[in-house]
């Protein structure tokens, strides 16, 4: 809780731990984290931790598996409040 707590300090929404992404709503307008500029940056680069955490990464990842583990792929979305 203290690492999603820092982030969401510092209006970083999302955090991972493991291969699960949590996201916090910062009931603000985050268009800025949708641009093709962050997409691209998180296109085939996988759950690395090397760059900031999130969905682009999970989706591209989920998309990479898809082909090399031929199994089917599902996300999980909870939302609390």
């Amino acid at each position: 809780l203290e690492s999603l707590k820092s982030r969401f300090m510092e209006k970083k929404i999302y955090t991972w731990t493991g291969s699960v992404l949590f996201a916090v709503n910062p009931y603000e307008d985050v268009s800025n984290l949708y641009t093709d500029t962050v997409r691209l940056n998180h296109f085939d680069k996988g759950l690395t931790h090397a760059i900031d955490p999130h969905p682009y990464s999970l989706a591209d990842q989920m998309y990479r598996d898809l082909g090399s583990m031929k199994k089917n792929q599902s996300i999980e979305n909870t939302v609390y409040g």
